[in-house]
């Protein structure tokens, strides 16, 4: 594996460097610039920022005082303060001379995914949109810094121009206003090769520096504008925009906010183009109704994006047209400030945490049986205070058994295989005194004397590994 770029920055002895200050434009005039060379990427993590080699499928930690730094070479920068390092990082392949362009490597990975997962959706494009497409694919490539903070993860170029096209070409549907609320995705640029009118507002002041430099080198206009939507909206944009596109994090608080924004942003009878995560379908739609806003169309599964290392992303999300009508009324008002306390976290389900127990290599298998787990349930039940409206116990052969109550909110399920010593339960939703007192019961009874356990926590599922 071939380590050598990122092993010679760690050798450096950054600590000695001076403090960077915060990215900015390289000044008129610089007699040379130097950017990140090709297939090296700058992640910004909620608790660590790394940077990504993809030709040697290498990271390195970085200090958070060298960020603003390679923020900088990200964007072109002449290094001032620091040019004696120039000449080493270019030796060692880490940093490229001239201003910045699209990367080869990332162009080639991000286009390769292109191809994998869009082949098909991209035979009937006209040259118009294989063009939109080719000038979205160098800009995501152009692209050296990603800030997971905010939530930044962004779609493949193909998906881009898909959004793009829901709009459609300005010369079949005519020029409109638009307008991204928030662009990680970067579809202002197949939007705006298309022929509209097109500006974004983002939080991340990097990101728009990006966006405009990517259009001033596709020929295209993007008017961009540093604006944190927590904040009022500026009166002078109220109602402007024939089509306000968005992509907010999947929770109540995030979709009010966002839909809201754009509410007050566009026209009368105007169209919202958002994406939504499948589990919170339901939650989306609510709040849509509570706004009274329109669904026109829902496009499942349209959207798909690309993880910091340009790897393809799990994480697929639906697309969904809506519609202002006569009764919609944003929820957080165009000019009062909103503090959300939930702003950039996804709820990646619409039910409440549950539990999940795995005890291995439980003793005492002769009370593992059909009749005596069925007595443990009326244990936990008079000692948790739990109503169970319904009950059925299986058995198969003498390998396995099953015990399964359904409550008001959901069910408790403990399952035992014999034959590999191991007795699992599920409690949905997670109700700690009844998980206290089953798992009390389960480890007297059957796993007196552990030799080990794990808690693996997250914000839909609580799961304890006994051994």
């Amino acid at each position: 594996m071939n380590t050598s770029r990122l092993a010679v920055l760690d050798s450096l002895q950054l600590d000695k460097l001076p403090r960077i200050p915060p990215a900015r434009t390289p000044p008129e005039g610089a007699t040379q610039l130097y950017h990140l060379a090709d297939g090296i990427i700058l992640s910004i993590g909620p608790t660590n920022s790394r940077l990504v080699d993809l030709t040697g499928d290498d990271e390195l930690t970085v200090d958070f005082r060298y960020v603003n730094a390679l923020e900088q070479l990200a964007l072109g920068w002449d290094m001032k303060g620091v040019e004696q390092l120039a000449p080493k990082l270019v030796a060692a392949g880490f940093l490229a001379e001239g201003p910045p362009r699209s990367d080869s490597v990332l162009a080639g990975v991000i286009g390769g995914l292109d191809d994998v997962v869009g082949r098909e959706l991209a035979t009937g494009w006209s040259p118009r949109v294989k063009a939109a497409h080719e000038a979205t694919l160098r800009a995501h490539a152009r692209r050296k810094r990603f800030f997971e903070q905010i939530g930044q993860c962004p779609v493949l170029p193909e998906t881009a121009v898909r959004r793009a096209l829901t709009v459609g070409d300005a010369e079949v549907v005519g020029k409109k206003k638009v307008l991204c609320l928030g662009d990680d995705d970067l579809v202002a640029m197949p939007l705006a090769m298309l022929g509209h009118e097109v500006s974004v507002f983002d939080i991340d002041d990097f990101l728009l520096r990006f966006l405009g430099d990517a259009a001033r080198e596709q020929g295209v206009s993007i008017e961009t504008r540093e604006v944190d939507l927590r904040d009022p909206m500026p009166p002078d944009l109220l109602g402007q925009y024939d089509v306000v596109l968005t992509d907010p994090m999947a929770n109540r608080e995030c979709f009010e906010l966002f839909l809201s924004r754009a509410i007050a942003l566009t026209k009368p009878g105007g169209r919202l183009l958002s994406a939504v995560f499948p589990p919170t379908t339901k939650l989306f739609k609510t709040v849509a109704t509570e706004l009274g806003l329109s669904i026109d169309a829902w496009h499942a599964r349209h959207n798909r994006y690309y993880t910091h290392a340009a790897k393809l992303h799990w994480y697929e999300s639906d697309w969904v047209e809506l519609r202002l009508t006569e009764t919609t009324k944003p929820t957080v008002l165009a000019d009062a400030f909103s503090v959300p306390l939930n702003l950039y976290r996804e709820d990646f389900a619409q039910r409440r945490p549950s539990f999940i127990g795995t005890f291995e290599d439980i003793g005492e298998l002769r009370f593992a049986m059909p009749y005596f787990l069925d007595l443990l349930v009326d244990v936990v039940e008079k000692a948790a205070d739990l109503t169970l409206t319904h009950r059925v116990v299986h058995a198969g052969e003498n390998d396995w058994s099953v015990v399964h109550g359904t409550t008001e909110e959901g069910h408790l399920l403990l399952h035992v295989d014999r034959r590999r010593k191991v007795l699992s339960i599920e409690l949905v939703p997670f109700v700690p005194q009844v998980e206290d007192a089953i798992r009390h019961f389960v480890m007297n009874v059957y796993k007196p004397n552990p030799a080990e356990a794990s808690v693996v926590t997250s914000n839909i599922v609580w799961e304890l590994r006994v051994r």
